[in-house]
């Protein structure tokens, strides 16, 4: 598979949805691209970036009791492995990590729609959330939590602090 010709130089860049699959054939790439990809894919993929992602980077933004957060790019390389639902291995990688002024971080996940695997992944988090809970409590004591944020709901009830968010996600908790 070839990269896309605007494919980012630094692993810090944002990787665009339709940079991160590009056909190998270089026939293809100007007269078949949409035809390769899955129906909607694409516009899917934009939609979901551009409407719920960045919604809620401007609430974290403008939260007043979020003292930092960051997307959670891949080349971050927080990750985890876990089970799906069909039996396989696979890797989750969670949207947003945050510290909340009181000092807990928090990660969070945000969904246009729910997956087949998202309560596996969620059971995953959790532990993740509850083992590094554990182990902190030796080097100083952070603790860490999640937050499932489905698009119907943060569209519909949006929440005027991140402490309100936390207290009203609890899908999956």
């Amino acid at each position: 598979m070839a990269l896309h010709p605007d494919f980012p130089v630094s692993p810090y860049e944002t990787l665009l949805p339709d940079q991160r699959w590009f056909p190998a054939a270089e026939e293809l790439r100007s007269t078949a691209y949409e035809r390769l990809l899955p129906p909607l894919v694409a516009k899917i993929r934009e939609s979901v970036r551009d409407r719920l992602e960045l919604a809620f980077a401007a609430f974290l933004d403008a939260a007043p009791d979020v003292r930092a957060f960051a997307k959670n790019y891949l080349a971050v390389g927080f990750r985890l492995d876990y089970v799906k639902a069909d039996g396989d291995l696979s890797t989750y990688t969670p949207d947003f990590i945050v510290r909340a002024t009181d000092g807990k971080v928090w990660i969070i996940e945000t969904k246009g729609r729910e997956e087949m695997d998202l309560p596996q992944t969620m059971a995953r988090l959790r532990q993740w959330c509850a083992d590094a809970t554990q182990a902190s409590k030796e080097e100083g004591g952070t603790q860490y939590g999640f937050v499932y944020v489905d698009q119907e709901s943060f569209e519909r009830h949006p929440p005027v602090s991140f402490a309100s968010l936390t207290a009203t996600f609890t899908v999956y908790r």
